[in-house]
């Protein structure tokens, strides 16, 4: 399954996991244990570093915008950096991007296509 890590510096790259492997890589990914967001209107999840704001992560825009967006009452903002999944399936299991998913994230936050 396929999964987009975005950076705060903007760098995007395609993270490629399992159901049996997800956990190691989505912590891997954002650096430490997470938290996952549920980002319904744009059917998709956002995992994110659980201690960003402990540890003072560098701020993630493109996160922050999701999640502004998504939320619209809340000023929080989102740090260090994210993967883009999809939403659970009805068992609660992580679900991979599909291609064109990856690439109109690619598009909304580089500008360019995915690989």
């Amino acid at each position: 399954m396929k999964a987009i890590k975005a950076t705060p510096e903007g760098q995007l790259e395609i993270v490629e996991f399992t159901t049996e492997n997800a956990l190691e890589v989505l912590q891997e990914a954002v650096g430490g244990f997470f938290d996952c967001i549920n980002l319904k209107r744009w059917g998709m999840s956002m995992w994110v570093h659980d201690e960003g704001k402990i540890l003072n992560l560098p701020f993630n825009v493109f996160a922050s915008m999701f999640y502004a967006m998504e939320f619209s009452s809340s000023d929080d903002v989102i740090l260090g950096d994210v993967v883009f999944t999809g939403l659970p399936n009805s068992e609660g299991c992580t679900q991979g991007l599909t291609d064109k998913e990856v690439d109109n994230l690619f598009q909304i936050i580089s500008g360019r296509k995915g690989k």
